[in-house]
């Protein structure tokens, strides 16, 4: 890989790197400051701005393909159309979102087993965290115009303020304030608010710098972006559904089945688990832009990078995992003592087993976004949900255990990711590309 490549992936990985250290360092803290309940009203309330991330994750993906399209094109006009529709389209989806989870909170939590002394508590959080929305979302989408540009140092900013931003703002406030689930709420959104404008002002610099007139673009270019990007957020759209009930189910089935405190638990496992998949997500993820310009113009050099990024995804996933099944106990007491360890370590080795299947999803769906065929992971991802969905109807005979939970989502990553779905990219997409003949050598050699 060339030097500038390994910049851009290595810019991008540090975009992961440095929220899931200040993750690392928070949770431990937030657990002290406000206990283990508390803690996992605060991942589930948390939760709602995240799983309502993955539905807008169509826009974001539709900003990141059109920039990186007409960026390569010479076509710079299009930028500020394109930013428009983008949050016309994430304005409509997070107000029904907020309406919808306002409505559906009391509900939910009504079915939650918790102490009755933070149902009023839990209550106001879960509106808190609706509103989250609002600035998650729209921060996100200018993440995908600097990614789209392929200026990755400015997303990894972005991205990382998002999270760092929210825990300093959470535990100095929890500190100097009170500690409680409604402040860290209350300070999360705050953050969120900062970020949020820290980002419009970075995207309206880059517009200036390109010295766009705004509204003549807006007035003779908007409609016709509109009805562009429709097609591409919806089928992505469908897609973000899908995956919100692969990854994010399993955490409203556990706090269904067993209340708040095993839902922090599993929170815990969930978040180491989930970060090798999200190495390898950040690290692929410079395919979308790349496969947006280039597929057309030089699809070798794109199928060429598509499989190094296969292969290196196998060998870090492995990497990555192995620590976690050689001293899981050691690893987890350092960072969060020995609190319901048993219980962690028995759901982080499934867990991780899973997301090691998974490794090998990223590149297979940068790719197709990439190529303008959301469609295929649209199919990818109900397929899984059909299937996580049979084996939780298979397990639940009796009693739905915890175990079975997680062994459904393994089964699933297992049989889709790592056996069919790399199948299905050969057979689809690169054999519409006859003449794109790779030879292994071709992959292990550096580009020049």
């Amino acid at each position: 890989m060339s030097i500038k490549l390994k910049r851009k992936i290595g810019l991008n990985i540090l975009g992961f790197v440095i929220p899931t250290v200040s993750i690392f360092f928070a949770y431990p803290i937030l657990i002290k400051l406000i206990g283990n309940e508390a803690f996992g009203i605060f991942i589930l309330a948390n939760s709602i701005p995240e799983a309502i991330n993955f539905f807008g994750s169509g826009i974001v993906a539709g900003t990141v393909k059109y920039i990186a399209e007409y960026n390569s094109a010479g076509k710079h006009r299009q930028f500020i159309p394109i930013i428009i529709s983008s949050l016309i389209y994430y304005s409509i989806i997070a107000s029904f979102s907020i309406i919808i989870i306002i409505f559906l909170s009391d509900l939910f939590l009504k079915n939650l087993d918790f102490k009755t002394v933070l149902y009023s508590d839990a209550l106001k959080a879960f509106y808190l965290g609706a509103f989250q929305i609002l600035f998650v979302l729209g921060t996100n989408i200018f993440v995908g115009y600097f990614k789209g540009l392929q200026k990755f140092a400015h997303s990894t900013l972005i991205r990382s303020m998002l999270t760092v931003n929210k825990y300093i703002f959470i535990i100095l406030g929890l500190y100097l304030i009170n500690n409680d689930i409604i402040v860290t709420m209350g300070l999360a959104l705050i953050s969120n608010i900062f970020t949020f404008v820290i980002s419009i002002g970075m995207v309206i610099y880059d517009i200036r710098s390109r010295k766009l007139n705004i509204l003549p673009i807006v007035t003779k270019k908007l409609n016709l972006m509109l009805k562009k990007m429709m097609k591409y957020v919806i089928m992505m759209s469908i897609t973000s559904i899908g995956i919100l009930i692969y990854f994010r189910s399993q955490r409203y089935i556990i706090g269904y089945l067993y209340g708040a405190v095993v839902v922090g638990n599993y929170a815990i496992a969930f978040a180491i688990a989930s970060k090798i998949k999200a190495v390898i997500t950040t690290g692929t993820e410079v395919l979308f832009p790349i496969s947006s310009g280039l597929i057309t113009e030089n699809p070798r050099k794109v199928r060429i990078l598509y499989y190094k990024m296969m292969i290196s995804s196998l060998f870090f996933g492995i990497l990555f995992a192995l620590p976690f099944y050689i001293i899981p106990e050691g690893i987890i007491t350092l960072w969060i003592g020995e609190s319901n360890l048993v219980e962690i370590v028995s759901m982080l080795k499934v867990l991780m087993l899973g997301y090691l299947f998974l490794c090998l999803s990223p590149a297979p769906y940068h790719l197709a976004n990439g190529i303008g065929n959301p469609t295929l992971n649209t199919v990818n991802i109900f397929l899984r949900a059909i299937l996580y969905a049979s084996l939780l109807i298979f397990f639940s005979n009796n009693h739905l255990l915890l175990i079975e939970i997680i062994w459904s989502f393994t089964i699933t990553s297992f049989t889709i990711d790592a056996l069919l779905w790399p199948i299905v990219i050969e057979r689809y997409i690169w054999k519409k590309y006859k003449d794109v003949n790779v030879l292994f050598v071709d992959i292990i050699k550096k580009y020049q």
